[in-house]
C-alpha cells in the first residue's frame, strides 16, 4: 500500500508515495504545523491573558480593601487597649466587654478573609504558571517543528522508517519527503480529463493513528483550484490521497470546512498541482 502515516513533533498526519524511488507527498501543515491552529491557539492565549489580567486586578482591589480592613482593625484594638489601660476611663465594663467581643468577631472574620484571599491568590498564581508553561511548550514545539528535517513514517505493514524533508511549497499546503534506499509502491495520477462531478472517490489516511482508514464520497465541485468532495476528511487524514475507484490519485487531502448547518466538506489539492509544484523532482 502506498499510503503512510507521518509522525512529527506536532502529532500525526498522512502521506503517500508518488514515485518508486521513495518520494512522498504530504501537507505542509502536517510537518510545520497548521497556521490556522496556531492562530486559534494564540487567540485562546490572548483570551486567557485577558481573564488572568482581570482576575489579577480584582485580587489587587480586594487586597487593598483587606489591608485597609486589617489596619482599621489593628487601630480599633489599639484604641480599645488604650482605653482599658487608662486609669481615668469611665466606660461601663459591660460596654467594654461588648467592644471586645465585637472586635474579636471582626478579627475572626479578617482571619478567614485573609486565608480565603491567600488561597485564591495562590490559585491565580498556579493558573498563570500553567498558562505560561503551556505557552512555552507550544513555542518550543513550534521551534522544533520549524527546524525538523527528518521524520518518522509508518508503512502499511506497520514498520517504521525515517524520511528526509526535500522541499516545502511556499504557495500550497504541500511538502515533499523522501525515503532513501528503497523501491516503493506508489500511486498513479488519475486522468484529469476523465474526472467528473458525481464521480465516486475515496479519502485514505490515518485519523487517530488508524492507518489506511478509508472514507468514501463523490466529487461535488471544483472550487478555487481544489477538488471538493463529501468524503469525510478527519484530523490525521491530512496529506493522504483522494483516489478513484481504480486506485488512481486525484489529489492530496488538505482541509475540511464545517458549518453549523451542513456536513463536513473535504478538499483536496489536485495531483497535477503536486507535479507542477515539485517539477524538479519528477521526470518530464
Amino acid at each position: 500500500m502506498a499510503v503512510v502515516s507521518v509522525k512529527t513533533e506536532a502529532g500525526f498526519g498522512s502521506g503517500f508515495f508518488v514515485s518508486e524511488d521513495g518520494l512522498i507527498i504530504t501537507n505542509r501543515h502536517v510537518i510545520r504545523g497548521s497556521e490556522l491552529q496556531n492562530k486559534q491557539v494564540e487567540a485562546k492565549f490572548s483570551e486567557a491573558d485577558g481573564q488572568l489580567s482581570q482576575w489579577r486586578r480584582s485580587l489587587d482591589l480586594e487586597e487593598n480593601r483587606l489591608v485597609r480592613y486589617e489596619q482599621n482593625l489593628r487601630n480599633s484594638w489599639s484604641s480599645l487597649n488604650q482605653t482599658i489601660n487608662d486609669p481615668n476611663n469611665r466606660i461601663d465594663p459591660r460596654r467594654l466587654a461588648d467592644l471586645q467581643a465585637s472586635l474579636q468577631d471582626k478579627s475572626g472574620y479578617a482571619k478567614k478573609w485573609r486565608a480565603d484571599y491567600d488561597a485564591r491568590r495562590r490559585n491565580f498564581a498556579e493558573q498563570r504558571r500553567k498558562v505560561e508553561k503551556s505557552r512555552q511548550e507550544i513555542f518550543q514545539r513550534n521551534q522544533k517543528l520549524s527546524r525538523q528535517s527528518r521524520f518518522s513514517i509508518t508503512l502499511a505493514n506497520g514498520s517504521e522508517k525515517s524520511v528526509l524533508l526535500y522541499k516545502i511549497s511556499k504557495q500550497l499546503d504541500l511538502a515533499l519527503l523522501k525515503l532513501n534506499g528503497y523501491r516503493t509502491p506508489y500511486l498513479q495520477p488519475a486522468d484529469s480529463k476523465a474526472i467528473t462531478l458525481g464521480q465516486r472517490v475515496f479519502a485514505i489516511g490515518s485519523p487517530l493513528q488508524l492507518n489506511n482508514s478509508v472514507t468514501s464520497g463523490v466529487i461535488s465541485s471544483f472550487r478555487d483550484d481544489y477538488v471538493q468532495t463529501n468524503a469525510e476528511i478527519y484530523p490525521g487524514n491530512s496529506g493522504g490521497p483522494l483516489i478513484t475507484e481504480k486506485g488512481d490519485v486525484l489529489g492530496v487531502n488538505t482541509m475540511k470546512a464545517i458549518t453549523e448547518k451542513y456536513e463536513g466538506l473535504g478538499f483536496a489539492i489536485p495531483i497535477s498541482r503536486v507535479y507542477s509544484e515539485f517539477s524538479d523532482f519528477f521526470p518530464r
